[in-house]
C-alpha cells in the first residue's frame, strides 16, 4: 500500500489532474441542460442527491421522494446510494459543489485504485502511475462521470480486484476484513448490482490462471484456505450492504424490468453494436451512444 512519500506525491498528482479535468472538460464545456451528455446530472441525479441529503441533514430518512413521477421510494431507488459512505460530502458541503467534489473524489479513487494494483502486481511506480491515468480517463469511464452510481462502481474496481489478490496470494483476516469493507462500498455506491455481476465475472479468468499458478508453487490446501476467506470477505461485504439490497430488491421485484421478465430482444433494447462501443472506449461522444 502506500509506503513512501513518492506514493503520496502520486496520489496528490492524481487529485490535481482530476480537478484540472473537471474543471476544462465538464465544467467549462457541459453546462447546458438540454445537452444529451449531462442532462441527467444536471436534472436528476443532482435535485435528488440534495433533496435526499437536505432531509438526512434535519434528521430525517427519505424513504419516499414525493417530487419525481408523482412519488417514487427514495432509499429503495437503484439509482441512488444515499447510503454510500463517500456521499457523506454533501452533508458538510453545498450539494452545488459536492456533486462536483464527488466527481473529483472518484476520479482519483479510481487513479490510485489501479496504481496499487500494478504497484502490487510489482510494475514499477512510473508505469503504474500511467496505468492509474490510463483507467480513469479511458473511455468506459469518461461515460460515466455524468451518473454517480455507475461512477462509483468504476472507481472502486481496481480495489475490489486488488485486494481479492491479496487475500488469495497472502490470506489473513486483516486482509479479508479489507476486502468486505471495499465490497460492502461499492455495493453501497452502485446501480443495484450491476457492477458486482461484471466485477464478478472478470474476476473469473483472473482466479483461474492466479489460482493455476498458486496450486503449483504452494499447493492445493493453502489455495482452497484462501478461498475460504474470500467467499467470507464477500458474504460480510454483501451482508453489510442489504440495508440497501433488501429495499432495492423488493422496489425492483415490482417493476417491468424485474429479473426473468424481459426476453433477450426487450433487455438489449438498449444494447449498442461492436463499432459503437469501441468508439466510446477510444474517444466517447456526446449522443445517444452513450
Amino acid at each position: 500500500m502506500m509506503k513512501s512519500r513518492a506514493d503520496l506525491g502520486i496520489c496528490l498528482g492524481y487529485l490535481l489532474v482530476a480537478a484540472a479535468f473537471f474543471k476544462i472538460a465538464v465544467l467549462d464545456t457541459a453546462t447546458d441542460a438540454k445537452n444529451l451528455t449531462i442532462a441527467d446530472l444536471i436534472t436528476y441525479y443532482y435535485p435528488m442527491m440534495k433533496y435526499g441529503f437536505s432531509r438526512l441533514r434535519h434528521g430525517d430518512i427519505p424513504l419516499w421522494n414525493p417530487h419525481q413521477a408523482c412519488g417514487t421510494p427514495f432509499i429503495a431507488s437503484t439509482h441512488f446510494g444515499l447510503l454510500y459512505p463517500l456521499y457523506a460530502v454533501f452533508l458538510v458541503i453545498r450539494p452545488e459543489l459536492a456533486i462536483n467534489v464527488n466527481i473529483v473524489l472518484h476520479l482519483t479513487v479510481a487513479c490510485v485504485g489501479m496504481y496499487l494494483l500494478c504497484r502490487h502486481l510489482t510494475m514499477a511506480r512510473a508505469s503504474s502511475f500511467v496505468a492509474g491515468l490510463v483507467y480513469a480517463y479511458q473511455g468506459s469511464v469518461m461515460i460515466k462521470v455524468y451518473f454517480p452510481e455507475f461512477l462509483a462502481a468504476a472507481a472502486w474496481i481496481p480495489f475490489v480486484f486488488l485486494f481479492v489478490d491479496r487475500v488469495l496470494c497472502e490470506p489473513s483476516w486483516r486482509r479479508c476484513a479489507t476486502l468486505a469493507t471495499v465490497i460492502a462500498i461499492s455495493v453501497l455506491g452502485e446501480h443495484g448490482v450491476q457492477f458486482t455481476y461484471f466485477e464478478f465475472l472478470a474476476l473469473i479468468p483472473w482466479l483461474l490462471v492466479r489460482s493455476v499458478h498458486l496450486v503449483r508453487s504452494r499447493g492445493r490446501a493453502k489455495v482452497m484456505r484462501a478461498y475460504v476467506r474470500l467467499a467470507l470477505a464477500g458474504a460480510s461485504g454483501a451482508s453489510a450492504a442489504l440495508v440497501r439490497l433488501i429495499p432495492t430488491a423488493e422496489f425492483v421485484s415490482h417493476s417491468w424490468r424485474s429479473p426473468g421478465v424481459l426476453g433477450m430482444e426487450a433487455a438489449s433494447v438498449m444494447a449498442i453494436s461492436p463499432g459503437a462501443y469501441i468508439r466510446n472506449l477510444l474517444d466517447p461522444e456526446p449522443g445517444p451512444d452513450l
